[in-house]
């Protein structure tokens, strides 16, 4: 922003009309820390689209019952409807705590983004999987980290909270999802184990129902493998 090219921006303006939090965010996921980066009204807009994602995720978790008391099932393990979205969660953990070392702000935004979009698709959240992401986003949304954190029951500020830990045996899953493609066109998705082969992915896509019907009786030309990613049949 220039005050010789017109295009400053009151910060008091944006914190009057977004908040203080979506204004934080949106200066550290602009770009790298040390890099010049231009406003972007759409960009401020998303950051405020993912923070009402991350209130209507947890507000859910927060016990209904006047005078909120610390929940009970604290103690209760993360649990994820899913091993891929296990995986995600301590990737994040690593991922957002290393960036903060080297201040990649805007990664670290980011990482958090994906998680979230990631948890939105679980149909139930834990208690434990609330707190941590909102530890993760304490450093960079301060006010509505703290407000969810308080409203979870806790007593003390959530900015001094011990910091999270990650499994290292869970930074990598176990299994993911195998996109299937006949003609370039996505007809089946299978969940299968990340040491699986060429020659094991192309078979399981080959006897899918979906595949098969795809298909028709028809003989594929082409089937090519990315690995750990999809099998494209070409007939």
């Amino acid at each position: 922003m220039s005050k010789s090219k017109g295009n400053v921006v009151n910060p008091d303006d944006v914190v009057e009309k977004y908040g203080a939090d979506i204004f934080r965010i949106y200066e550290m996921f602009i770009g790298p820390f040390d890099a010049d980066a231009p406003w972007d009204t759409h960009g401020i807009e998303g950051v405020k689209r993912f923070l009402e994602k991350v209130w209507r995720i947890f507000t859910p978790v927060i016990p209904a019952q006047a005078g909120i008391q610390k929940h009970k099932h604290l103690d209760s393990p993360v649990k994820p409807e899913n091993d891929n979205v296990e995986t995600l969660l301590n990737q994040t953990i690593k991922k957002v705590g290393d960036d903060i070392e080297t201040l990649d702000f805007n990664t670290a935004v980011s990482a958090l983004m994906i998680l979230a979009n990631a948890l939105s698709e679980c149909k139930v959240q834990s208690a434990e999987c609330a707190e941590i992401f909102l530890k993760l986003l304490a450093p960079f949304a301060p006010h509505i980290a703290e407000e969810l954190w308080q409203k979870l029951g806790h007593e003390t500020s959530i900015h001094v909270a011990e910091w999270p830990s990650y499994d290292s045996k869970k930074l990598v899953a176990d299994t993911f999802e195998l996109v299937v493609q006949v003609n370039g066109k996505v007809r089946d998705r299978l969940t299968v184990s990340s040491d699986i082969s060429e020659k094991e992915a192309t078979a399981a896509a080959l006897a899918s129902p979906k595949i098969r019907a795809a298909l028709d009786g028809k003989k594929p030309k082409k089937v090519i493998y990315v690995k750990g990613r999809l099998v494209s049949i070409a007939i």
